[in-house]
């Protein structure tokens, strides 16, 4: 490479750095409000638009949620499938159960 040459390369690196930065401009949301409608909160179970402030907020008074946001009464469409309540328990993976499975240097065995 010669010395003429890594002008060249600078000014190009320096149009790819130009080139992504407002490539990312494009793609970060810049807005100040998160909707200036319901439809726009459609996405939350039970949310409408607070206006005023320009963000989503729950339903006031929806019997419905219980304090945690989980959906207690029977579900009929899949939002409110997805935010259900449940009686599920979390069960801790087991990690000494996967040790005895493992060889003495911690790798895998050999396929039976």
């Amino acid at each position: 490479m010669t010395l003429a040459a890594t002008p060249r390369l600078v000014l190009a690196a320096l149009g790819l750095a130009a080139a992504l930065t407002a490539a990312c401009s494009l793609i970060v949301e810049h807005r100040s409000q998160q909707c200036e409608s319901d439809a726009e909160c459609s996405a939350f179970t039970s949310a409408v638009c607070d206006v005023k402030q320009g963000v989503c907020v729950e339903r006031a008074g929806d019997k419905c949620l219980d304090p945690s946001g989980c959906y207690v009464c029977e579900p009929k469409s899949t939002r409110e499938f997805q935010s259900a309540c449940t009686d599920a328990k979390c069960v801790p993976y087991d990690n000494a159960a996967l040790k005895a499975l493992l060889t003495a240097d911690g790798g895998l065995p050999p396929i039976p």
